[in-house]
């Protein structure tokens, strides 16, 4: 039994710790096997809070063990990126509040200003159902989205970064098909693994907000059960690598470490980067595939954000914008019930240039959190993208909102001067992770000029005079389909090392 307080047996006699190390140390280990190279650019460590049967040895010490160890690795080596890939099967969230055990997660992200991961878990469609196992290929993936297959605790934490997974990968073994034409992938490559879980969160929040790759399963019609294979399966370290130094798995585990691993590669490019910034780039840089858009938009409209949230994250999206892809971002504070307006260039070839444009826009915060109150965060940020209006016009609306709504709500109740932005404001303010995305497919009006505005607000709940002012991270990406020059003409136009600088309200 592991010793909760002291870690002093940090070993794993289970084999699940050494592939997730694995992954969060190598990011794509299979790449890694390809271009034999393993050449590790961050440093490790590991905390065991789980027993040999790997459970919790008291549930009551659940939140203790989790915070000693964060704060044990945070103060005494600096780690600033935290993956937990476990989770509480019996408590899929079905309402309510969340757990302590989210709450002294998202806690511990906002005081030692840290990134943490966790899996979204594993969903068991084939043991849930009162039919055979071949439901779970005749269903999916319409059974992704069923209430039993909701993300499970501490998944439900809203700071906390929650990831579903994907599959990589349909091929079965060798051979396998001639003799037996029912043995057969779930899911395609590119599609949601058949056992990832789905949101949404608390307050509808978007939950998970990213996926990965975490594997996939087959269908055995001659056993009529469904299977791991090693072919669609996730590769990574071996726990017992005297005797073979690779392994396989599947599970959501695999796929959380995957983005705790660009996380820390995002620190090595933002050193001083707040972990609301890093939150930004990774949900700004992420895509979903298009076979999972395919397969899960027929079934209700918001299907995609439940299942596989914003998308898959991309270092290099994160990390550099290209000549038609610009990315901007600004850290910051507010006081509450106030305001910030943030000009944002639009040079003359974006609106010209015929093509696709779009202008996303994520904000991360991490507001205080009670896990007693039903209204569990403290403090509500939200944004607007207003355009065919002066700041001084958008300030004096948003100044008097507090007393006269009809002034803000010309702006932002009008898609001519409020950029309709996809999910809406709606769907994405529940968390405190937040993307929108505006897209222009004509050319837009020259009545709108060359510059929007982004107001990013804050709006007190039940947080005191002590949790002020909020913290934030704001990141803008401007692109357009058309191999055009947009980096160079906004860099003229921004200062400051391509930050945008704030508007504040007096």
């Amino acid at each position: 039994t592991s010793v909760p307080r002291s870690w002093t047996d940090a070993s794993d006699g289970h084999g699940h710790g050494t592939m997730v190390a694995g992954l969060a140390l190598y990011g794509d280990v299979e790449e890694c096997i390809r271009s034999r190279s393993f050449i590790p650019t961050l440093t490790l460590y590991s905390a065991r809070v789980l027993n040999n049967n790997c459970q919790f040895d008291d549930e009551n010490l659940i939140t203790t063990q989790m915070r000693e160890a964060i704060q044990y690795f945070w103060s005494t080596y600096g780690c600033r990126v935290f993956n937990a890939s476990l989770g509480d099967e019996r408590l899929p969230y079905q309402g309510g509040k969340v757990s302590p055990w989210a709450s002294i997660l998202d806690t511990l992200a906002r005081e030692l200003d840290v990134v943490i991961v966790v899996s979204a878990g594993n969903y068991d469609h084939s043991s849930s159902s009162a039919s055979s196992s071949d439901t779970t290929l005749q269903n999916y993936p319409r059974y992704l989205l069923d209430n039993a297959a909701h993300v499970i605790e501490p998944a439900t934490g809203l700071i906390v970064l929650t990831v579903g997974a994907l599959a990589h990968s349909d091929n079965v073994p060798p051979g396998s098909t001639v003799n037996n034409v029912s043995f057969r992938p779930i899911a395609l490559q590119n599609q949601p693994s058949p056992f990832t879980r789905c949101g949404p969160g608390l307050g509808n929040s978007i939950k998970p907000e990213l996926c990965e790759i975490g594997g996939n399963q087959v269908y055995d019609g001659q056993t009529q059960r469904v299977r791991n294979v090693h072919e669609c399966s996730v590769v990574s370290m071996n726990r017992q690598y005297v005797q073979q130094l690779f392994t396989t798995d599947t599970g959501t585990s695999f796929a959380a470490p995957k983005v705790a691993h660009i996380a820390a590669q995002l620190y090595r490019t933002f050193p001083d980067a707040s972990s609301n910034l890093i939150r930004a780039l990774l949900v700004s840089s992420a895509n979903v595939p298009e076979p999972t858009t395919e397969l899960l938009q027929p079934l209700q409209p918001d299907a995609v954000l439940r299942v596989c949230g914003y998308g898959r994250p991309s270092l290099s999206l994160a990390q550099t914008s290209d000549e038609s892809r610009v990315v901007l971002y600004a850290e910051s504070q507010l006081n509450f019930d106030n305001f910030h307006i943030y000009e944002l260039p639009i040079p003359d070839d974006f609106v010209q240039e015929r093509g696709t444009r779009s202008i996303a826009v994520t904000l991360a915060y991490d507001p205080p959190v009670r896990h007693t109150r039903f209204d569990y965060l403290g403090v509500k940020m939200s944004y607007r993208l207003i355009r065919g209006k002066t700041a001084d016009e958008i300030a004096a609306a948003f100044k008097s909102r507090s007393s006269d709504e009809d002034p803000v709500d010309s702006i932002t109740s009008s898609s001519s001067f409020c950029c309709n932005m996809k999910p809406s404001s709606k769907q994405r303010e529940g968390g405190t992770l937040q993307r929108g995305t505006f897209t222009m497919r004509r050319k837009p009006n020259s009545d709108y000029g060359d510059t929007y505005y982004l107001v990013v607000r804050c709006e007190i709940k039940w947080a005191l005079d002590e949790h002020a002012p909020q913290r934030y991270a704001v990141v803008a990406v401007v692109e357009h389909s058309a191999q055009i020059n947009l980096y160079n003409t906004i860099r003229e136009r921004v200062v400051a090392r391509l930050r945008v600088r704030p508007r504040s309200r007096v």
